[in-house]
Order: structure tokens, then C-alpha cells, then sequence
């Protein structure tokens, strides 16, 4: 048995690794907002509007399985309301639901979340425990060295209450998190009591039980810095376990008190980006990022004060610096060419061009008065194209077309079976007249959700969704992206997964709770 779970056990923490690489170097464009994506995409780009697809995890029968009492998986569909007790259970969607109980299982897996069953008589720490049977569910939320950490919503109080317990692996024990404040301290500095700067927030009081997830995060990431230990992710950026079949991995070093600066690379060891994090749930950016070509030249340098971007340096790959960018004022301060030589004059007048080795054309930007103005290209027709101008195109009736979306539009079950969720950006032109051609995905996520979004391309067209661009009252071509976005919205695994790099572990986090017990 023992042998058979940790098969198990690695197997599906590899599983979502078939997901689809995608490029990051794309090209030269601008998003429907007007944001430029310079020649790669960025795994931290965040849109800011976009056709966004939403799939409920638990809400819905949703891909997972579970164990039997006596350790055999079964898998199918399952639905999860966090009743603690029971979840609703199908081999096949067109099956009829069956109830497992809580005893009937030793855990399930539901999309990356992980519940596992523990016993009532295994929880100390409160006299008085709002359960009433011998079994129940715990969500499996981190683990930390010799921690792991479960959540839990007590549903027989008056009012929403979210328990928090911690489980030592010397220990059968579950000791749960006091909510009370003096309690919630003492018990905090015992389990945290390694991290100086966890401990100082503890006692000033600026920590509480509500900031439980930024104390676990904080504390898994002072142990990777302590001992030094990579993590390993897929191509969706999910925390995978060990480096066979991985395609990024990260490095962390604590800084000073709670800030840490994590460093991204491919797995081949060329690096992507670096930055400064000061929190983990919200997660946080502070201070300089900075962006690596493949070469390791610096491409990009981003300034963040407290999450918020204030300034964009780019490099050419010479080395040479290419732009500098305010972000709050949108106002370019300096643009050089590719031999250093200012492309602005006194009153940040200026014009410049650019080749996109990617799609094979030369663009060309205008600046007036430190702003950019417009950027065009000449296609095979000798038409001229702007991917940004005076009034760019639009989208019509944005909240009407998300709604069309998202009834038209299916969530893949074979895309939420592996995990895989994120932004897809649809290139595309419309004519003067309104016309829309050339449809084109630049960035995908899976060939199912790629497909997705080429299934709503009709729509768009018929119902004539973008406004074109004007150049002096003139309507012109332009070249949209389009972002669509694939979101997958559950748990306390899931909202992680969607916050961009602070990943959780999986269905493996079940199996390794699982394993522990068995081989003590």
C-alpha cells in the first residue's frame, strides 16, 4: 500500500506537465488598452481589461478524484460546497451524483485542491469543537519544512469563521490556530518562532490569524532561503516537485527583515527576471524588477512602489538603453536609437524605427511633446497599419460581449483536468469599415482554449465588437490584441494559482500529508 500511494504520489504531482509551452517571444504590439508588449511576452503581463472566462472549481462538477479508506483512487467528477462532511461524486459527467462521506475516504482532490480526512479526536486546541462527527475534511494549504498547514470553514457558526490548523510530522496531532488575539500570539511565535521578522510582526501586533496565508508564505519562503532549495514549476508556472520535466525553477533570498528577491529561470539556467516581494497573499512588488534577454543582457527595467509601477527603462540587447518611461504620467523621458544616439529633441519631438524580427516588418513610432502619438507599420499591400494612435480602436459593449462570452464559450474539461488556466492574446486587424480579419493567436495557453477563442471569433465579426481607430477624424486600420482570460476560481490552492507567481503545491500536497502518516 505504502509503495502504491507514493507511486501515486509522484505521478500526479507530474501530471499537469504536458501542458503546452508557449513562446515568450512574440513580437512588437499593443493591447486593446494601448499597453505595449515589447517582443516577449512577460509571465507577470496583467491586462488591464480583458475577456475573461471564469469556471467556478467546486461550484461546478469539477475534475478530481479521491481515495477509498483502503487507499484506491477514483477518478471523475467532483462537487465541494466545504460542508466539512461529504462531496458529491460522478465516474462520468453524464452520471448520476453519489454522496462520499468523509469516512468513506482518506481525501480528495478536486482541480489543484487538496482535502485531506482527518479525525476529531486528532484535533487539539479548542474545548469546544463545532464538529459533530468522527471524520471531516481539512484543506491541505501549504506545507513548511516539518509544518503543514490546513484550512478549514467551521459552517455550524452563526456567523463565517475560517479555522486554521498546523501539523507537525513528528506529531498525529492537529493543533488548531486560537482566534482570539493574546492566544493566536503565543501559539504563533511557538510554530514561527524561527523567522525573526514573522516573530516581530507577531508581537507588534501588525500579524493576526487574518494574515495567516502571508505568515505561511513568508515561512515557506525564509526555509527555501535558509536552505537554498530551487523550486521547479511546468509551463503554466505551477509548483511541480523535482526537476524531471520542469520548464522554469526559482531561486529566494531573504534580503533584509520580509523582503525577498526571487529569480526566475528556465530550466536550462538562462535567466527571466528578478524582483523584489514584500508580501505573498496580496502579493506585492517593491523596488526594482529587472528582465533578462536570453543572452542574460538586461532587456527591462520595472520600478514598483508598493505594487504600483512607476517607471519602465528598456535596453536594446547590445546593452544600450532604448526608452525610459514614467508610468504615472505615460510620458517618455528619453528615447535613444540603436547607436545611443537621443531620437528626442528639446521638446520630446521625435520619430523612430523599429524592426520585429518576429513578424518580419519595420515599425515606426512618433513622439510629441514626450508622448507617444502613433506606431504604424506598411503591410504586403502598402497599406498602413497602426497598432497605436490618437483614438485607438475599442471594444463596443465590453460588458455585454463578456457576457457572450462567457454563455458561449465552454471552460475545456480537459484544460481544468490539467490545471491549465491563463491569457490568451488574439491578434487581429479591423478596417475602416469595421471589418474584422486576420484572426491570429501570438500567445496561447493549451491547443483546447486556444480553439476556444477562435470559436468566438464569429461572434465578434457579426456583432461588430471593435470600434475602429481614428488618425484626425479619419477612420484607419489598426492592429488589435486582444487579451481573453482563462480563469480557474475555488479554493484557497486555486486564488493562488491565479495570483500569478505564488503557487501551491497541488493534488500532491494530499498524497505527501498521506504518505507521512503511512510511513511513520
Amino acid at each position: 500500500m505504502k509503495k502504491i500511494l507514493i507511486l501515486l504520489f509522484y505521478f500526479t504531482s507530474c501530471v499537469s506537465l504536458c501542458a503546452q509551452v508557449n513562446k515568450s517571444k512574440i513580437g512588437y504590439y499593443f493591447d486593446i488598452e494601448g499597453e505595449s508588449i515589447e517582443e516577449f511576452y512577460d509571465l507577470d503581463y496583467e491586462p488591464k481589461k480583458s475577456l475573461e472566462r471564469i469556471f467556478n472549481v467546486g461550484a461546478e462538477f469539477t475534475p478530481g478524484y479521491f481515495y477509498s479508506s483502503d487507499g484506491r483512487k477514483s477518478d471523475g467528477f467532483i462537487k465541494y460546497l466545504q460542508n466539512n462532511l461529504d462531496f458529491k461524486f460522478k465516474a462520468s459527467l453524464q452520471d448520476k451524483p453519489t454522496t462520499i462521506n468523509a469516512s468513506q475516504c482518506l481525501g480528495f482532490v478536486i482541480g489543484i485542491d487538496s482535502f485531506a480526512t482527518i479525525n476529531y479526536t486528532d484535533i487539539v486546541g479548542q474545548s469546544q469543537m463545532p464538529f459533530t462527527r468522527l471524520q471531516l475534511f481539512v484543506e491541505v494549504i501549504e506545507e513548511a519544512g516539518s509544518l503543514s498547514f490546513f484550512k478549514q470553514f467551521n459552517t455550524n457558526a452563526s456567523f463565517t469563521e475560517v479555522l486554521y490548523y498546523v501539523k507537525y510530522d513528528s506529531s498525529d496531532k492537529y493543533l488548531i490556530f486560537p482566534r482570539k488575539r493574546n492566544d493566536f500570539k503565543d501559539m504563533a511565535l511557538e510554530v514561527f518562532g524561527s523567522s525573526e521578522h514573522i516573530v516581530k510582526r507577531i508581537k507588534s501586533g501588525e500579524y493576526t490569524i487574518e494574515n495567516m496565508f502571508t505568515i505561511i508564505k513568508l515561512y515557506k519562503y525564509k526555509i527555501l532561503s535558509d536552505l537554498q532549495v530551487k523550486q521547479y514549476f511546468n509551463s503554466s508556472f505551477n509548483e511541480v516537485r523535482g526537476y524531471q520535466g520542469s520548464v522554469y525553477q526559482s531561486t529566494v533570498e531573504l534580503q533584509s527583515d520580509s523582503v525577498y528577491r526571487i529569480t526566475y529561470y528556465e530550466i536550462n539556467g538562462t535567466k527571466i527576471f528578478e524582483g523584489r516581494f514584500t508580501s505573498f497573499k496580496p502579493t506585492i512588488k517593491d523596488g526594482e524588477f529587472i528582465y533578462y534577454y536570453p543572452n542574460g543582457t538586461i532587456r527591462k527595467r520595472l520600478f514598483f512602489e508598493k505594487n504600483k509601477a512607476i517607471k519602465r527603462i528598456t535596453y536594446y540587447q547590445s546593452g544600450r538603453k532604448h526608452r525610459e518611461f514614467s508610468t504615472d504620467e505615460r510620458k517618455y523621458e528619453s528615447v535613444y536609437d540603436i547607436n545611443g544616439t537621443p531620437v528626442l529633441n528639446s521638446l520630446g519631438n521625435g520619430e523612430e524605427s523599429l524592426y520585429d524580427s518576429i513578424n518580419s516588418r519595420e515599425l515606426y513610432y512618433q513622439y510629441s511633446e514626450h508622448k507617444l502619438t502613433s506606431v504604424y507599420f506598411i503591410d504586403d499591400t502598402r497599406t498602413k497599419v497602426y497598432q497605436y494612435c490618437q483614438n485607438n480602436a475599442k471594444i463596443n459593449s465590453f460588458m455585454e460581449i463578456e457576457r457572450a462570452f462567457n454563455e458561449k464559450i465552454v471552460y475545456p474539461t480537459e484544460s481544468i483536468k490539467k490545471n491549465d488556466y491563463g491569457i490568451v492574446l488574439l491578434r487581429c486587424q479591423i478596417d475602416p469599415d469595421g471589418k474584422i480579419s486576420k484572426p491570429k493567436i501570438i500567445k496561447g495557453v493549451d491547443p483546447a482554449i486556444d480553439q476556444s477563442v477562435l470559436n468566438f471569433m464569429p461572434y465578434l465579426k457579426g456583432y461588430h465588437a471593435l470600434e475602429t481607430g481614428k488618425v484626425n477624424r479619419e477612420r484607419v486600420h489598426q492592429e488589435v490584441v486582444i487579451p481573453f482570460e482563462f480563469s480557474l476560481i475555488g479554493f484557497s490552492r486555486t486564488s493562488m494559482y491565479n495570483s500569478k507567481f505564488w503557487l501551491l503545491r497541488g493534488g500532491g500536497a494530499l498524497h505527501q500529508v498521506l504518505i507521512k502518516g503511512l510511513l511513520r
